[in-house]
Formats: structure tokens, sequence, C-alpha cells
């Protein structure tokens, strides 16, 4: 029998986002220091917040068109994980459909400082000479530069998680948000940049924080406000359907 409980209630609502806090900060704990999917101890990590994750579906009660799309969603993941090998998509599915009735704005404030604290030991486990500094040739601007990854296994994952970080930061402490905050972050991309040379990442943390600003300031003053939620409620779906549908298609004839 499924235990299930309101969004609004009771002890059980409690262990259901306590199960969702152990699915999300076990992953974001695991990836912050560098681990990938492929390693024993990732593997261990991901059996572990999978069975938060459990207790938090168990323990929330879903609509019936809520339960079909949820279950739509997870079995094309797991077909698209299948076919493609990577895990990514199929934990994004259970983060929208574990997502339910968890208190984002408060569990993302203590995520935030899991990643850094995460990030933080890896660099330094690099730096000590125990973590692999996977250094490699970067050719830009018409020059090669050695690009230091800080212990993550590609330059790229580097920048990206700072990006990581910086949005994470943006939407847990939105309220706080001023121009000097949304420097400093931007400071901080570009030494993140200076030692991974991912010009993707820094591109797309740029933008992040770039919209992110716009968004407050057309919140404050009241201008465009409309046109920005309803463009930003598009970005989710497209992912997610370029996600679903690009391991799908046959490379071989493209």
């Amino acid at each position: 029998m499924t235990i299930v409980c309101d969004d609004k209630t009771s002890s059980n609502t409690t262990i259901a986002e306590l199960g969702f806090f152990i699915f999300a900060s076990v992953l974001f704990f695991a990836k912050g220091i560098g681990w990938y999917d492929g390693m024993p101890v990732f593997k261990l990590f991901f059996i572990v917040a999978s069975i938060g994750w459990l207790v938090k579906v168990l323990l929330t009660r879903y609509s019936v068109n809520e339960f079909i799309s949820s279950f739509l969603l997870l079995f094309i993941s797991f077909i698209s994980y299948r076919m493609s090998g990577e895990k990514g998509i199929l934990v994004a599915a259970m983060i929208i459909v574990g997502i339910k009735g968890v208190n984002l704005k408060k569990q993302f404030r203590v995520y935030t400082w899991i990643w850094i604290a995460s990030c933080i030991i890896n660099i330094f486990l690099c730096y000590a000479g125990i973590s692999p500094d996977y250094a490699s040739p970067r050719e830009k601007f018409g020059s090669t530069f050695l690009s230091c990854n800080l212990g993550f296994s590609n330059h790229s994952v580097l920048q990206m998680s700072y990006m990581a970080f910086a949005m994470m930061f943006v939407f847990a402490y939105y309220e706080q948000m001023n121009k000097k905050r949304y420097l400093w972050l931007f400071i901080g991309n570009i030494i993140f940049y200076m030692y991974s040379f991912a010009t993707t990442g820094f591109i797309c943390c740029t933008m992040g924080l770039l919209l992110s600003y716009l968004f407050g300031e057309a919140e404050q003053k009241g201008k465009g406000i409309r046109l920005i939620r309803t463009a930003a409620k598009l970005v989710l779906p497209v992912c997610i359907v370029f996600a679903l549908v690009a391991p799908l298609v046959n490379n071989e004839k493209i």
C-alpha cells in the first residue's frame, strides 16, 4: 500500500520533504566533490539518493493526471537513459516528479552551501595532490593556454560548477540580491574562466546572471514582467523536449 499525505499537513509531509532533501543534497555533494557516473562511490551515493527520492514519492499525494504524466516522464527518461547511457535525463525527471510540495527556497539555502563546501573540498584535494588535476592545453584568442580543472573531470565541468553555484545563490537569496552581489558573482565567473577557458560555460553563467538581474529590475519597476514570466515558463518544457528527443535521434543520419 502506498502511504500518501497532503502537501499542507503533518509529519508525513515533513518526512517527505526530508526524503527529497536527502535525495538532492546527497547528489549535490557527490557532484560538487567531483565524482561522476561510473565511479563506485558515485553509484553508492546515487543509491542512497534514490532511497530518499522513493520515500518522498511514496509520501506525496498525486492527482490522477499528475500520476500518469509522472509515470510517462519517468518511463521515457528511463528509455532515454538506457539508449544514451547517461543518468542526467533520468535524474532530471526524478527531480520534476519528486519536487511537488517541497519548499525549494528553504532547501536551496542549504543546497547552496553543501555545493560550495563540496567544491571547496574538491579544489583543496586537487591542490594537495590527492585529487587528480586534469590539466589540458586550450586554444583561445590565437594562443595556447593551460587550463586547470581544479579536480573536476574536465574544464567545462569546472565552469558549469561555478554557474550552478551562481544560479543557486541567486535563487536562494533572490530577495537580497542587488547590483553589487551580481557584480561579485560575475567577477567569480571571470576568475573561474581564467582557470578553465570554457567559453560556453562562461557565456551561460553570464546570461543567467544578466537575465536574473533584468528580471529583478522588471519586477521592481513593473515593466515587462508579464512577458518575462511567460517566456520563463517555456524554458523548462523546451529543455525537457530537447533532452528527451536528442538521444533518440540517429546521429549517423545527421
